[in-house]
């Protein structure tokens, strides 16, 4: 699961209750996710605002991988 998907559901929120708050479609949202469009640093900081939690978690490869 990728990282943004996983802070999304941590803050309890799904993707059109995001949309809403934020602005974003919610296909654009889930490409995020899905990591089938890359994620500018603004959308990234604006989606860190809603999930409380920090902007460069966003492109951290190594968050979330077991075994390493």
């Amino acid at each position: 699961m990728s990282i943004l998907r996983t802070a999304r559901l941590e803050s309890n929120l799904t993707g059109p209750e995001v949309s809403r708050l934020t602005g974003i479609s919610a296909t654009n949202l889930y490409r995020y996710e899905n990591k089938n469009r890359k994620l500018p640093i603004p959308v990234a900081k604006k989606l860190a605002e809603i999930y409380k939690t920090r902007w460069e978690r966003f492109y951290d490869d190594t968050e979330g991988r077991e075994g390493e």
